[in-house]
This record gives C-alpha cells, sequence and structure tokens, in this order.
C-alpha cells in the first residue's frame, strides 16, 4: 500500500464516469481524505480509487432501491381501496428494501474498518522486520570494520619490519663490501682509517 500510484482526479472522472461533485460525494461517504502532492495537486491513491468504485457500486445499488421503492410508493397511491391488502404487501417490501439499504451501509463501513486496521498491522509488522534487518546488517558492518582496522594495523607492522629488515641488509653488505681476500681464506677489512684487519673464516 506504501507504493500506490498518485491518480489525478481526471483520470478518476474518467474510471468512473462521474464528475467532481460525484466524487467528492463518495469521498464523503467513504471518508476519504483529499491529498495534495508537492506540487499543490489533489490526487488519491490506488486504495483509494478502489474504495471509491465499490462506493459508487453500492450508491447505484441503493439509488436504484430508492428509485424502485418511490415508484412504488407513487403507484400505491393511485390503486383502488380495494388493492388495500397489495398494497400493504408492497409497503411491506418497501420497508425491506429500505432496511437492505441500511445494512449495505453498515458493511461498507465495516469493511473500510477492516481494511485500516488490516493496513496499521501491515505496517506495523513490516517496520519491525525493516529495522530488525537493519540492525542485523549494521552488526555485521561492525565486525568487517574491525577486521579491517586490525588488518591494516597488522600490515603497517609488516611494513615497518620490512624496512627495518632492508636497512639491515644494506648495512651488512656495506660491511661486508670491505673485506677483500688475499690468499686463501684471509680477508683484509677496508677501514676509514686505512687500517687493516686480518681475520681467518
Amino acid at each position: 500500500m506504501g507504493d500506490s500510484l498518485e491518480i489525478l482526479p481526471k483520470t478518476v472522472r474518467s474510471l468512473l464516469n462521474i464528475d467532481n461533485d460525484g466524487i467528492i460525494e463518495l469521498c464523503k461517504a467513504g471518508d476519504i481524505p483529499l491529498r495534495q502532492n508537492e506540487h499543490g495537486l489533489t490526487y488519491f491513491t490506488t486504495d483509494d480509487v478502489i474504495t471509491l468504485k465499490k462506493l459508487q457500486k453500492i450508491q447505484t445499488e441503493t439509488n436504484h432501491k430508492e428509485e424502485k421503492s418511490i415508484k412504488l410508493k407513487n403507484t400505491l397511491k393511485k390503486l383502488p381501496a380495494k388493492k388495500q391488502e397489495q398494497k400493504n404487501i408492497s409497503t411491506h417490501q418497501i420497508n425491506n428494501d429500505n432496511e437492505s439499504v441500511l445494512l449495505l451501509k453498515q458493511i461498507t463501513s465495516a469493511v473500510k474498518n477492516i481494511e485500516n486496521g488490516f493496513y496499521d498491522k501491515f505496517s506495523s509488522i513490516l517496520e519491525n522486520k525493516l529495522e530488525y534487518k537493519l540492525e542485523e546488517k549494521l552488526a555485521g558492518l561492525d565486525e568487517v570494520i574491525m577486521d579491517l582496522v586490525k588488518s591494516k594495523s597488522e600490515v603497517e607492522q609488516l611494513r615497518k619490519t620490512i624496512a627495518d629488515n632492508t636497512k639491515e641488509i644494506y648495512s651488512l653488505k656495506n660491511e661486508l663490501s670491505r673485506y677483500k681476500q688475499v690468499f686463501g681464506k684471509f680477508y683484509v677489512k677496508n677501514e676509514p682509517d686505512d687500517e687493516f684487519n686480518i681475520f681467518n673464516d
């Protein structure tokens, strides 16, 4: 229901084959609010149009019964006194028709209340489920973020270790390059102050 379309009065008039006054009358009968969109234009939702069509059908049936009732009353007025018994029977039928009309109106109101109750309950259930799913996803996201932070810290530590090892290797290579083989297993070390150290491997 939350995804209902915005249906303009022009379309409603075409669908129901009535004018604006007829639409307003149905809205009052079904307690349907007149909504306005962000542009200030009056519109109806899909559910509104469905309810309007139901109300129009009931109203048509009601008008038909009322017209039938009026015709019967006018006919009875023209009947002679000897047909009083038939008149009483027709009057009873008219009363039954009026009771049917009242019952239809009560049923319409009850259906509207049920629809509203169902919509509210459905919306509440959907909202609770969405909230639960969102919290579940956010909890999982927190764990991923913590793992990323931990991994980044480990990577930085490895980089530092590699940099330290690289410096040490460079220093050892420099130290090694100072030694030159004299003969056999004897080497001499070239010191910056031109002193010579001889050692055996």
